[in-house]
């Protein structure tokens, strides 16, 4: 700021004698004159803020974010004069009335006076007071005023629809002074749902009239009746013509989610599916419907169709070599043909001819199959059940993730999903290769006697058409057997990574205890069993492979025998040529490869039944997107409904005073030895935001139920929920946890990729006010360590609570934030959950505060000092359920 800017500074005295003109030449910076304002008493405060607002509107603004908090925290009774003042700030009257107490501004570097009348004034003499240009005025952030502040934003940051709606609409609210008219531009942009495929991409422009807080934006769903997980596409609102407001902080952009209720892999066996009755579901059925989901996924079938043409090409030159060996020994060899029936006209360049046709084809043969690797079917069609496992792990519902063993999702991914596309998919076009073989073989039987004026072969005709009938008995036989001992190899297998996960995990219990031999003995048995069953399987599956070769084997014998005796039969009319002889029995031995490459790839996807079934289990189990879609819904309606009460006016919508609110929570926990428990059968939680809040009650009875359903993280059955949408709500467990990554990673968690909420120095100073002091030099690291071994317990609780400030959101829910600490690191931890609430978030930009909301903070407490520091207190008990309670009737027996 320049020296001949004017400073905000202004003195307002109860008592002061005005001069000459009706104005005091009292002149203090804002700062310091609101240091002094709190210690008056309510009536003067109440007189002197009146003034300032009918006099100087601007001022009166500055002055109130200023040192509101201060102020809010030792006169709770005029807190509410303030909503009242802020409220009169939308209409100034613009008049100056005569009053007896005044301000005046000065400049900065200016020399002032303050009047010895002064009772704010701790001198009682004239004193003069220099503001140093170099130093900012405020000690708070500097919010603009209701009347000059516009924000538009998203009304919430995710918005949820299901695929059979042809529209999904989001909310752009204004908040603030609604008087002017507003102008912003919007568009779409591409998740995980691409545009063209889920959606339409969509832009545009709207504009608010003075009055209105709220437009629409419609975007066009696409329906598609293929399968996919839930996807998810963004809308971001633009700096670029933006007229009349600004951008909010952090809901500028918004995702929606769009819920796909086809079941995996398709709606052929939607009944059995859902009734979990997928074992009564046809495998070979089922199978052939994951190969339908797989061929409808554009890179997939591009792929496929690229790898089925090439395999043509192979079969093209199997054709093309048994043709032209027949004429090799038949005709080119066969020294009783004359030169001029060859073709070329001689031998040597017919048999040039062979070379060439011979080696260039299979030269681009050799191109295709290195290029067939670059095309990446086996790789798109992994990733794509993989992510849609990991996708559907992240929105099961609690008794889905409840049912579920870690390993379960773990082998889906690294076992089943690589099964069921290598052994399944991709041997699809094994299949049809081979196939294609067979076919080439049947076009030369038909083909080669009238080529080479040769009789036909019956024999041939039925070992093609025989072959296969032998095989699909055996099959058919061997498929119950086959199947169990997979099972069974697979459930070994599950158990065995089950106890090495385990083991792991609780590793620094078993050496705590010196159960080592014990575990390891453990461990000794279990793989013992899965070797068992390992061996079990692959020897059923070593004799299924080799009953194919046996059957070729026995027919090429059978031919051999046969062949043989009419090569050298004595009548001329019966005798076979050599090079068809030859030819048959390599047709023969083709026969039997093809058909014993489709019997093992037969073989090798009946292998897969198991995978598939885990498979399509873990698709399809129950997701919470659907009551989160309708839950949402409910809280946009509401939030909507309580803006319109507060902005009847038409100047403003102050969504900073719709309050949190929940009541009549129905919700029950399902455990294996109690069955089912209500713990939160009655009562209201309702507060103002910008509050901080203590749970307590006894151990048990729902307060830590009820914090997880104001942080989003369980569901309730049914009650009443009005937490606007627009607050980003975060859960912070009393467990800390780590990524693996450096420590800036993990305290940067849930911060997004360039946010300045990640900037360094600002994860330095919230870690050192909490006490981290001594892990700057490893914030600063690249290092990647476990940090759940090499960091003390009360540094992971730290940093647990480091990383939900970090993140900024505008309600945190904590779990007993102080219980690992001593009562002077509690008490400072508590201060900075104070500071937190009343700074609207921590080491944050000064400068935008008019575009922050209010912080809230929830928490459960165990102990005196979390309750002496917090607003309000609310206790959570089976028999009177949730009651709002003054801090001194809280008990010791509510504390636990």
């Amino acid at each position: 700021m320049k020296a001949s800017e004017p400073a905000p500074m202004l003195g307002i005295l109860p008592g002061q004698a005005p001069d000459e003109d009706g104005e005091s030449n009292l002149i203090l910076p804002i700062s310091q004159l609101a240091d002094r304002l709190i210690h008056l008493d309510d009536s003067d405060l109440r007189t002197t803020l009146q003034q300032v607002r009918t006099a100087r509107p601007d001022i009166f603004a500055s002055l109130i974010r200023a040192d509101l908090a201060a102020v809010a925290t030792n006169s709770f009774s005029v807190r509410d004069e303030f909503d009242e003042f802020l409220a009169g700030l939308r209409t100034p009257t613009g008049r100056k009335p005569a009053f007896e107490h005044v301000v005046d501004v000065g400049a900065i570097g200016t020399e002032v006076h303050t009047s010895d009348q002064s009772g704010l004034v701790a001198q009682k003499e004239p004193t003069s007071i220099r503001v140093d240009p170099s130093e900012p005025i405020q000690t708070h952030a500097p919010d603009m005023q209701a009347s000059t502040s516009t924000i538009v934003q998203f009304s919430s940051f995710m918005y949820f629809c299901e695929e059979e709606e042809d529209t999904m609409v989001a909310d752009v609210i204004r908040i603030g002074d609604l008087s002017r008219p507003t102008e912003v531009h919007y568009r779409t942009k591409d998740g995980t749902a691409k545009s063209g495929v889920r959606y339409h991409a969509s832009e545009g422009c709207l504009i608010f009239a003075p009055g209105e807080f709220s437009k629409p934006v419609k975007i066009e769903l696409i329906q598609d009746d293929s399968w996919n997980t839930t996807l998810e596409f963004g809308i971001e609102l633009l700096e670029d013509g933006l007229v009349g407001a600004t951008r909010g902080r952090y809901l500028f952009q918004t995702r929606v989610k769009v819920i796909d209720n086809t079941v995996f892999p398709t709606d052929k066996f939607k009944a059995l599916v859902l009734e979990s009755k997928i074992a009564d579901i046809p495998k070979w059925g089922l199978l052939i419907e994951y190969f339908k989901m797989n061929w409808q996924s554009g890179g997939v079938r591009w792929g496929t169709k690229k790898m089925l043409l090439a395999d043509l090409l192979h079969n093209a030159y199997y054709l093309l070599k048994l043709l032209m060996n027949v004429y090799l020994i038949d005709y080119v060899l066969n020294i009783a043909k004359p030169e001029s029936q060859l073709i070329g006209g001689s031998r040597d360049v017919a048999i040039l001819l062979f070379t060439c046709l011979t080696m260039v084809p299979f030269a681009f043969l050799h191109f295709l199959d290195f290029r067939r690797l670059t095309w990446k079917v086996g790789g798109r069609s992994r990733a794509m059940l993989q992510k849609s496992l990991l996708r559907k792990f992240m929105n099961y519902d609690q008794h889905a993730r409840e049912s579920l063993q870690p390993t379960d999702i773990i082998m889906a991914m690294t076992r089943d999903s690589v099964e069921l596309v290598h052994n399944g998919y991709m041997n699809v076009i094994g299949v049809v290769k081979s196939l294609g073989q067979l076919c080439m073989i049947l076009v030369f039987q038909v083909a080669a006697p009238r080529i080479f004026d040769k009789p036909d072969r019956p024999l041939v005709y039925a070992a093609i058409f025989g072959f296969p009938l032998i095989l699909l008995v055996f099959l058919l036989a061997r498929s119950k057997r086959t199947n169990r001992y997979e099972y069974l190899r697979n459930r070994k297998q599950d158990a065995l990574i089950q106890r090495v996960s385990r083991t792991a995990a609780n590793y620094r219990l078993i050496a705590d205890y010196n159960q080592r031999p014990r575990f390891v003995d453990w461990f000794e048995r279990v793989i013992g069993e899965y070797n068992v069953a390992a061996v079990q399987a692959a020897l059923v599956n070593k004799n299924n492979e080799y009953f194919a070769p046996w059957v070729s084997l026995t027919i090429v014998c059978v031919y051999t025998f046969v062949g043989g005796k009419q090569v050298v039969a004595a009548e001329v009319s019966r005798r076979l040529g050599l090079g068809m002889f030859l030819t048959n029995v390599s047709i023969f031995t083709g026969i039997g490869g093809a058909y014993g490459s489709l019997y093992k790839t037969m073989l090798s996807m009946q292998s897969t039944f198991d995978s598939l079934d885990q498979v399509v289990t873990l698709m399809n189990l129950p997701t919470d997107l659907k009551a989160r879609k309708a839950l949402h819904r409910n809280r946009r309606r509401l939030s909507k409904q309580m803006s319109m009460t507060l902005s009847e006016d038409e100047k403003a919508n102050d969504v900073d005073k719709l309050s949190i609110c929940v009541e009549e929570i129905e919700f029950a926990y399902k455990r294996a030895s109690t069955g089912f428990r209500s713990p939160l059968q009655n009562g209201k939680f309702e507060i103002q935001q910008g509050t901080l809040v203590a749970l307590v009650g006894p151990r048990g009875e729902g307060k830590s139920t009820l914090l997880k359903i104001l942080g989003g993280v369980i569901l309730p059955k049914g009650g009443n929920m009005l937490i606007p949408t627009h607050l980003r709500m975060l859960h912070v467990s009393n467990e800390p946890l780590f990524m693996q990554g450096t420590l800036l990673s993990n305290l940067t968690f849930g911060v997004s990729d360039g946010d300045p909420d990640g900037d360094v120095q600002r994860v330095k100073n919230i870690c050192a006010s909490l006490g981290l002091d001594d892990i700057g030099k490893l914030i600063a690291s690249e290092e990647v360590l476990p940090w759940a071994d090499v960091l003390s317990q009360t540094q992971r609780q730290h940093i647990c609570l480091a990383r939900a400030l970090i993140s900024n959101p505008e309600v945190l829910c904590v779990h007993k934030p102080t219980s690992a600490f001593d009562e002077r690191a509690a008490k400072q931890i508590m201060a900075v959950l104070r500071d937190f609430v009343q700074s609207k978030g921590l080491q944050q930009d000064v400068n935008t505060a008019h575009l922050r909301r209010p912080r809230t903070c929830i928490f459960t407490t165990a102990d005196f000092p979390g309750v002496a520091a917090s607003d309000v207190v609310f206790s959570v008990n089976a028999k009177h359920g949730i009651q709002r309670i003054p801090k001194e009737d809280v008990t010791l027996e509510m504390l636990s």
